[in-house]
């Protein structure tokens, strides 16, 4: 049986462990150490024991490092506060992708469907669902993919909105 010792390096211990303490510089990605202690194997003829070192990396979600904000099944309230209906829409069918450039920052509320952001350059991808409010920051070049009719309420913001 294995057994695992954890050490960290440029990371409190806690945040690797996944608690919910922010580290203490958001913008670097937490590093870790795992050094796992093998058996050795008997009567096998060769001895197979020590320990192997893991370096891991663990990633921030997309929204995060790209700096888009997003509420999830926003209420009936918070739509009227924000006044959506008087924003404007855009819709499009399924099975598109395009890449889009935001020149100023948008808020988007998706009222039917839903869409698959991914920045440029990046692997990863986001996923936001009908009844959330997004925030795309401005100058984000993303792939955007749309695998079911689409419907978005959105307005521009000016600076300090």
């Amino acid at each position: 049986m294995a057994t695992a010792a954890l050490t960290l390096q440029g990371a409190s211990r806690s945040a690797f462990l996944g608690a919910t303490t922010a580290p203490r510089n958001p913008l670097k990605e937490q590093v870790g150490v795992c050094n796992i202690k093998v058996p050795t194997q008997k009567n096998s003829g060769t001895a197979r024991g020590g320990s192997l070192c893991v370096f891991a990396r663990i990633k921030r979600p997309v929204e995060e490092r790209y700096g888009i904000q997003h509420e999830k099944n926003v209420t009936a309230e918070r739509l009227k506060e924000l006044g959506v209906e008087r924003w404007s829409t855009w819709e499009c069918g399924p099975n598109v992708t395009y890449r889009h450039e935001w020149q100023v920052d948008e808020l988007v509320y998706i009222s039917k469907g839903s869409v698959m952001v991914t920045p440029a350059d990046c692997d990863d991808d986001a996923y936001f669902y009908q009844g959330d409010i997004v925030r795309f920051p401005k100058w984000l070049v993303a792939d955007l993919t749309f695998d079911e009719d689409y419907e978005q309420r959105y307005r521009f913001l000016a600076y300090g909105d």
